[in-house]
């Protein structure tokens, strides 16, 4: 494993930031916030090392152990009402397990355990386990637990698969401090109330439980985060199976002086290139401090060149930044293949506004997938204003296709910004559709998650992080906090015609020019934000 790989498991789901803002929560009270990233980074030079323990289980990985986020799990026993209940014993490799602990002087804490809980099992992956913990002291277990137990007697009569959930909710029967083991340790040292260890055996920790449409903590909400456990270790084993995957260092740990990092990379020969079928960019990002990654932002990865050394203004990567976290983004830009094609010395910006980070992007080169496109054309970029002369404000394109193409395809990156502005609340929380014109057939991208209460939740699966320190969970138009922006490829082979051909943007609200009832001008007002490309294969 390469030293940034190391650092990036290190690093995913960091520990708990504050913020404070209309939009934003405190994740604790006052006298109860996590330390921030460094904090835990270092708390994890401090192993537990077991290496000469001889683990029972061979799937159990045998160390070297630490309670920091990121580090290797060790074994650890519970009493519970069954017994007592270890985790080595138990351990299969499929499962997560999240302990939840009552924390009294955590109002967030005290609201989760007040909270239904038959929402969880709704929403929940189904390879968890719940662990229910009281307070510190033994005396307030049965106290703290008897709401939760009638709530699981409740929740197990309306779910559909009782007998899946049954086993799988556990209430600890000693306080946190009590329980004679390293949770209890963990307990004693912080102030959060959430700790799981995935399926890969790792510790986890939590965001902000939060619903959004109550205001309140609630257990609900933990179970997002057992889903992003999921989808994160599903990534690893991926990128694990790559075959001897190129790795280039792009950033390796630099923060941004203003607004703006410039940095280049060494490719391989354009010979060597021709050879590469899989590109993808790969960026971690740490939070230098609580109030430095407070909003969401948008953030560019351009290119300079092959037509703009200068100007470098041809985007390759999208992403739209999470409230008070870092985390990392995976995202395949095997389509714009083209634009790295030459290999050699390639020069990069990447660009954000307010969002001062520590950065480590590294390109990932593959091969053995199918073919990358061998030509590319710009075709649309810019940032206008939604509107009424949204339609005029870009020019058709005419391009001749180049002989013997087999296969031609629109690339592009298309998000929606604005809101609280007009009635519509656009573009951020409208669902307008974008719309290529190709020799007059339409192709047409569509936002249907765009102002539901959950389309960002609904993404976790994708990478959304959850339980941000901010409205995380509403659906947006083309993106999500936290969440890297896909590439959008939509083939149109069949649309082009020997010779020269035509290519339209536009764009519309429910299929009509949107002509905006301006509710504040002086606010955000809608916008656009798109690139876009046309490659071929020959």
């Amino acid at each position: 494993m390469t030293r940034i790989a190391t650092f990036l498991t290190l690093s995913i789901l960091l520990g708990a930031l504050c913020a404070c803002s209309d939009d934003k929560k405190d994740p604790v009270d006052a006298d109860s916030c996590d330390t921030d990233t460094d904090s835990v980074i270092a708390d994890g030079d401090d192993l537990l090392n077991d290496d000469d323990v001889d683990s029972g289980n061979p799937l159990f990985n045998k160390g070297p152990y630490g309670i920091a986020l990121g580090d290797t799990a060790a074994d650890l026993t519970v009493p519970i009402d069954e017994g007592d209940w270890g985790l080595e014993e138990n351990w299969d490799g499929k499962e997560n397990y999240v302990f939840l602990f009552y924390r009294a002087s955590n109002s967030y804490s005290k609201q989760m355990f007040e909270s239904r809980l038959v929402t969880l099992l709704m929403n929940s992956p189904k390879n968890v386990h719940y662990f229910f913990i009281a307070g510190a002291t033994d005396d307030l277990v049965a106290e703290v637990l008897a709401p939760v137990r009638e709530e699981a007697e409740l929740a197990l009569n309306v779910v559909d698969d009782p007998e899946h959930w049954t086993p799988r909710l556990h209430f600890v029967t000693k306080g946190a401090a009590n329980l004679g083991n390293w949770l209890s340790e963990w307990y004693s040292g912080g102030s959060a109330f959430l700790l799981g260890i995935d399926r890969a055996q790792k510790i986890r920790g939590g965001g902000l439980p939060l619903n959004w449409q109550t205001q309140k903590a609630d257990f609900e909400m933990a179970g997002y985060e057992a889903a992003y456990w999921n989808f994160d270790v599903d990534r690893a084993e991926k990128l694990a199976a790559e075959v001897e995957p190129l790795i280039l260092t792009g950033i390796d740990g630099e923060e941004f002086a203003s607004e703006t990092i410039n940095f280049e990379v060494e490719f391989p020969s354009a010979a060597e290139m021709a050879d590469i079928t899989g590109l993808a960019v790969d960026l971690t990002q740490v939070c230098t401090s609580q109030a430095a990654c407070e909003w969401d932002r948008i953030m560019h990865l351009y290119i300079c060149g092959p037509d703009d050394t200068d100007t470098c203004g041809t985007e390759v990567a999208r992403w739209i930044t999470p409230y008070g976290m870092g985390g990392r983004w995976v995202t395949d830009i095997s389509a714009l293949m083209p634009l790295f094609a030459g290999g050699g010395t390639l020069k990069f910006r990447l660009y954000v506004w307010g969002f001062q980070v520590k950065n480590y992007l590294s390109f990932r080169l593959t091969t053995g997938g199918a073919p990358a496109p061998t030509g590319i054309k710009k075709l649309f970029a810019g940032n206008p204003r939604f509107d009424e002369n949204y339609n005029a404000q870009y020019e058709p394109v005419a391009f001749e296709m180049p002989a013997g193409v087999t296969k031609a395809a629109i690339v592009a990156y298309i998000t929606g910004h604005g809101n609280g502005s007009e009635q519509e609340n656009c573009a951020e929380f409208c669902p307008f559709e974008s719309v290529f014109v190709v020799n007059g057939t339409n192709y047409e991208k569509d936002h249907p998650l765009a102002a539901t209460n959950d389309g960002c939740i609904q993404q976790i699966q994708d990478g959304v992080l959850p339980n941000q320190y901010g409205s995380w969970p509403f659906g947006r138009a083309g993106w999500c906090p936290g969440l890297n922006v896909t590439p959008w490829v939509k083939e149109v082979t069949d649309s082009l015609v020997s010779g020269e051909n035509s290519f339209a943007f536009e764009g519309y609200l429910d299929g009509e020019d949107y002509v905006p009832v301006v509710t504040a001008p002086d606010g955000y007002r809608a916008e656009i934000n798109s690139s876009s490309y046309l490659v071929w294969w020959e």
